[in-house]
């Protein structure tokens, strides 16, 4: 095996206009209608072939058990190849190479085979070093092991091996490829809060959300902490906010290394205010000059502030945020907004847009859980809910998922797909490599001409050419591809 290492277009806002324009960008594409009947999609990812990876607890018409993920074609019917795994509810969804896919399903998160679902029965629990109490995210490193954020119990036995207990308070473990503990790790103690979610930065440190009350490496801790790689606490960041667990996993960074979080904080800059919106300095303190955007969930018994689950950048420095609210700044609005990186609300985006409410059994939910743009620059909503008021018509049967046109249909011509490029061509297995992106973390794979993946690793992020250097490279042409949030660049390589 071969070594590797690597040195708007103001959308439904004009949707008076556009009634009668088939296509509307950010308008409900109704060629898309998942079967779901109820439930919540917690988590997208995307198939090479234009299929849906699904997670979250999914009812289908006349089932009587919820589903933990499935997989959609692209019209959003069930793929009835792919295995319809009963389970409690499955968070996150990570597809991880050509074979195999990561889900989260109540407990540890699960491997399974891509092709058909299935749960890969060869991949371990961390017991008996740990039992799960509730696991919230988890990262997948280069060399396969990963990290899981959550609470968990550390299981305590005598000499003679015998089970006498254990101890809770376990926010941050480690499992080997192969899903069991890596007891070479320095799992983290952070009683009495909990860790809720994994963000790795553009400079290789992780930002990770924490609940109240929280501890690391027996230090005191805000609502978001820093690590270095290896897990150690990074101590140059310290932030005053508190969380209540609801810190989203995606961040947005300043060329300057400030950054927007987004869930529902307090801080002391801000006394009085919940904010679902904070921006940060480089070193964790607030930064008091972001204005204070109210939003709140009037339709909640007792009415209260809302939430922000995701974003997704849609144009440079314009975000449309999702989660659970109903009102912005006192304004009515459907759980989907616009703001800009400025603190400034978008009002033209999304205008008269609403989901509607959906029944769960003896209650009522209506939030959006996330925003993803697929490969072809769709874009996916997707949390609980019943029916979705674009802006453009009324949508009554949309459910749980919903596929929005991109920004640029009917405007432009569809972009050619991106290449790579690799410098020198032919090599001797050392080479650059850069690919047409704002700079972020990627995965690049090698392919041999029968399509397997023979190496693999993962692009450092903040940097569009990448030093490449194949340790015994065997001559031979390969296929080099990058990927990187839902888009893919190829090239050919040629190694004398």
């Amino acid at each position: 095996m071969i070594g590797l290492r690597t040195t708007v277009f103001a959308a439904c806002g004009a949707c008076v206009t556009a009634l009668s324009v088939a296509q509307a960008p950010l308008c409900v594409d109704p060629t898309f209608q998942a079967p779901f009947i109820r439930g919540a999609v917690g988590d997208v990812d995307f198939r090479a072939n234009g299929q849906i990876l699904v997670g979250g607890m999914l009812r289908r018409p006349g089932a009587i058990y919820d589903l933990a993920w499935s997989c959609l074609d692209p019209d959003g019917s069930i793929d009835p190849v792919f295995d319809q795994n009963i389970g409690t509810l499955g968070g996150v969804v990570r597809i991880w190479d050509d074979e195999y896919f990561f889900a989260s399903a109540g407990g540890s998160p699960r491997r399974c085979f891509l092709a058909t679902g299935t749960p890969d029965t060869a991949y371990k629990f961390p017991w008996p070093e740990f039992s799960t109490s509730s696991s919230y995210g988890f990262h997948i490193f280069p060399d396969e092991k990963q990290w899981r954020a959550g609470l968990f119990h550390k299981q305590l036995y005598d000499e003679e091996g015998n089970n006498i207990g254990s101890e809770q308070g376990y926010g941050l473990i480690q499992v080997l490829p192969d899903g069991r503990t890596d007891t070479t790790f320095d799992h983290k103690y952070v009683a009495p809060g909990r860790l809720t979610s994994l963000y790795e930065a553009p400079d290789g440190r992780f930002l990770i959300g924490a609940g109240n009350g929280t501890q690391y490496e027996g230090r005191p801790v805000g609502g978001i902490l820093r690590t270095w790689p290896d897990g150690r606490l990074d101590t140059t960041f310290h932030t005053t906010l508190t969380s209540w667990g609801s810190v989203v996993e995606n961040y947005y960074f300043y060329p300057d290394g400030r950054m927007l979080t987004f869930g529902n904080f307090l801080a002391p800059e801000y006394p009085g205010d919940t904010l679902q919106v904070l921006r940060l300095q480089p070193d964790g303190s607030i930064d008091a000059s972001w204005p204070a955007i109210d939003f709140r969930y009037e339709a909640a018994f007792f009415s209260g502030f809302g939430s922000i689950m995701n974003f997704l950048e849609i144009e440079p420095g314009k975000l449309i945020v999702v989660g659970q609210f109903d009102h912005v700044d006192g304004v009515p609005v459907g759980c989907i907004a616009a703001i800009d990186t400025a603190g400034n609300v978008l009002w033209d985006y999304f205008s008269g847009s609403d989901v509607g409410e959906i029944q769960q059994h003896n209650s009522t939910e209506r939030y959006l859980r996330g925003i993803e743009r697929a490969p072809d620059g769709s874009i996916y909503i997707y949390g609980a809910f019943h029916g979705f008021e674009d802006g453009c018509s009324n949508h009554p049967g949309q459910k749980l998922i919903t596929r929005l046109y991109p920004l640029d249909v009917g405007v432009n011509e569809p972009s050619p797909a991106p290449s790579a490029s690799v410098m020198p061509n032919p090599n001797n297995g050392q080479f650059s490599l850069s690919y047409p992106v704002q700079p972020e973390a990627g995965l690049l794979e090698l392919l041999d001409m029968q399509g397997r993946v023979v190496y693999q690793s993962r692009l450092a992020a903040w940097s569009q050419i990448h030093q490449v250097v194949l340790e015994n490279a065997a001559a031979g042409t390969y296929q080099c591809r990058v990927s990187w949030r839902g888009r893919r660049a190829n090239t050919r390589i040629v190694i004398e």
